[in-house]
């Protein structure tokens, strides 16, 4: 009996510290803390990009909802990528209307997010393109704010993101980041507004 009390109180911290979770929900945030974080979100990443989301589907398999989104990347902070377009899946959306939802982070809505994405390989053969190299989510994306050089990761700002967050990324992955595009912030005014 007590072991089966030891076991499930380590699965029970287990499931309270995921790093994406604690980020979302310790407030106020310190500097240090966002850093800490971060750090952790990408050591347990096996990919971290820069990208936005072009396109999603919701799909059954296996009597669960999943969600394929279609990400360009603009930027590779970690792992080896050389598309320039991948798939990733999440579980939970919406097929027919019909929305189930899942606490595994995923894209919202909007067709224009954009951020930085931490990805595991998508173990399963769950898919819908055969063609794109498929991912999952690790946690919910660090999302860029259209009209303001910010970004948020649950309701933690970052106001410097090339100190906040790349060069934190860079440093914890020790290499840099590889260019594959620009980011609505760096793209000419112009653009961005057809973007």
């Amino acid at each position: 009996m007590k072991s089966i009390i030891s076991i499930l109180s380590i699965i029970f911290i287990l499931l309270c510290f995921n790093p994406c979770s604690a980020q979302q929900k310790s407030s106020p945030q310190t500097p240090e803390s966002k850093r800490v974080n971060l750090e952790s979100a990408v050591l347990h990443s096996e990919i971290v990009i820069e990208g936005h989301e072009l396109s999603y589907k919701g799909f059954k398999a296996n009597g669960r909802t999943y969600t394929s989104t279609m990400v360009k990347i603009t930027k590779v902070f970690k792992g080896n990528i050389s598309d320039s377009v991948i798939e990733v899946i999440s579980e939970g959306g919406q097929v027919d209307g019909i929305g189930e939802f899942s606490s595994d982070g995923g894209f919202g809505v909007d067709p224009e997010d954009e951020g930085v994405i931490f990805l595991n390989t998508n173990k399963s053969e769950i898919k819908l393109r055969a063609d794109l190299q498929s991912y999952s989510m690790y946690c919910d994306m660090i999302r860029y704010h259209n009209n303001v050089h910010r970004a948020v990761w649950g309701d933690v700002p970052y106001d410097d993101m090339e100190k906040d967050i790349f060069q934190v990324i860079e440093a914890t992955t020790g290499q840099k980041r590889k260019v594959l595009g620009l980011n609505m912030f760096e793209l000419p005014p112009r653009k961005r507004q057809q973007k």
